[in-house]
């Protein structure tokens, strides 16, 4: 399967592939077999002129070889009546990411996923993050390359911690522009139709399974997989995308919960 300049290709047989506009491509595994105790994804890329590719790995940012073995970890729950459940959720390891840094502080990441939904693997490639890092009065500062990536409240400093420390001391040598890209996050209108509430989705996670919606009304809302309309486990939205969404009338935490998303075109 293949994501820009990336290849990953996992030790089982892969279904047809999906697209999510040019942000995201995945393929259900066939084949995998209960037991089976791990999944091995073989990554490579290829980088463009004066592109050198990095991983975050335990807050430092590692230089990448031109192909590296991701293995993902299988654990199998009861699930209730004899059934086992497969897992392969478990931070830093169902995952990893390609940090591609060009010598004009252009930073594009993506990330290598297995994830499972009911009972079914799957595995993904997604663009997490494309910024420019300029330099202004001295220091090193990160803005979105892409519109999609510059959605209220964007700000990779904070969200990427780690990573933004590294990429500032990776950088600092670096002859990088003085000033930001004019990008704009300008999603399509939602007319407005009783009784959904209407607004856009900041980002979504496969990994996860986790999204965010910028509500039309300035309040955000969350949003699960299992909550947007569609066909198939494996349930996405696009960053960027008009959406209309049912308030989940059980609340918890500080953020309201979607409990129907639906696309609006």
């Amino acid at each position: 399967m293949q994501f820009g300049g990336l290849t990953a290709t996992a030790n089982f047989q892969e279904g047809e592939a999906q697209t999510l506009t040019d942000m995201a491509v995945w393929t259900e595994l066939i084949g995998v077999e209960s037991g089976t105790e791990r999944i091995d994804v073989t990554v490579s890329y290829e980088a463009a002129m004066g592109e050198k590719p990095y991983t975050l790995f335990d807050g430092e940012m590692v230089p990448l070889d031109p192909s590296f073995t991701l293995t993902v970890p299988v654990e199998w729950k009861d699930g209730g009546r004899g059934v086992k459940i497969p897992h392969t959720r478990q931070k830093g390891v169902d995952n990893a990411d390609v940090v591609l840094v060009t010598p004009t502080g252009n930073i594009a990441a993506a990330q290598v996923a297995i994830t499972t939904r009911k009972g079914r693997f799957y595995l993904s490639i997604q663009e997490i993050y494309d910024i420019q890092a300029i330099r202004q009065d001295g220091e090193v500062e990160f803005f979105p390359a892409r519109a999609v990536h510059a959605y209220p409240g964007a700000d990779f400093s904070r969200t990427f911690q780690s990573a933004a420390l590294r990429l500032t001391e990776l950088l600092a040598d670096a002859e990088l522009p003085t000033e930001a890209p004019e990008i704009t996050w300008d999603p399509p209108q939602v007319e407005p139709r009783h009784p959904w509430e209407t607004g856009a989705v900041k980002w979504f996670n496969l990994v996860t399974g986790m999204g965010l919606i910028a509500g039309s009304d300035g309040v955000d809302t969350r949003v699960h997989f299992s909550k947007v309309e569609g066909e198939g486990p494996f349930r996405v939205l696009a960053p960027m995308t008009g959406v209309y969404w049912k308030q989940d009338s059980d609340q918890s935490g500080n953020c309201r919960q979607a409990r129907l998303v639906r696309a609006a075109s």
